[in-house]
């Protein structure tokens, strides 16, 4: 198990863009030589993520703006690749006001705040609230610690990064709703600086 005591930017910086028609970050394909490089820098990060824990615990801080208002949470998260993890908001009494648990199928949501419980299946979730199923049923743990999933090694391609910060690896999702992830690949640290889905 390992604990980190900070918070996650990567979480604040995932850009997931279901919709909508802002530029791009990426490029356009790699020449030959670059395309070396990228298939090398690829190897590497995965290597890199090899020698992580499977399983980790972290005080967490999530900020998020709508249309209509500001929230913000404290709490704890424990998370067990690839999609398994449990999220608790604390008052400062120590009192859970929100818990959160899924498994990537199913979930459970504990509200204090509204009285409420709720469970179920993720996928009934995701269209009686019109979210698609391959986002809230994905691969959280990796999303939230910035960690590139090992299948990735298959059935990717590479773009250049406009701004020149790494390269761009993309994968198509398999499963019955098609979507594509883009990850951006620092050449220097070998994280993962953003990460983009789209359907």
């Amino acid at each position: 198990m390992k604990t980190l005591n900070k918070d996650f930017p990567l979480l604040l910086i995932i850009l997931v863009c279901l919709s909508g028609c802002a530029k791009p970050p990426w490029g356009g394909q790699p020449g030959e030589e670059m395309l070396k490089e990228s298939q090398q820098l690829l190897e590497q990060a995965l290597d890199k993520t090899q020698n992580c824990y499977k399983s980790w615990q972290a005080d967490i801080n999530l900020h998020w703006d709508t249309p209509v208002n500001k929230r913000k949470l404290s709490g704890y998260i424990r998370v067990l690749e690839p999609s398994t993890f449990k999220f608790i908001s604390y008052n400062p009494l120590g009192q859970p006001l929100l818990a959160i648990a899924s498994n990537g199928k199913k979930f459970q949501i504990l509200n204090v705040y509204e009285k409420q419980f709720i469970h179920g299946s993720t996928k009934s979730y995701a269209l009686r609230h019109n979210i698609d199923s391959y986002f809230i049923s994905g691969q959280w743990a990796y999303w939230i610690s910035g960690k590139l999933p090992e299948k990735l090694r298959q059935n990717v391609s590479y773009l250049t990064d406009k701004k020149e910060r790494g390269i761009w690896v993309t994968s198509k999702n398999q499963s019955k709703i098609e979507s594509t992830s883009y990850y951006l690949i620092d050449r220097g640290s070998l994280d993962v600086k953003e990460m983009h889905l789209y359907n």
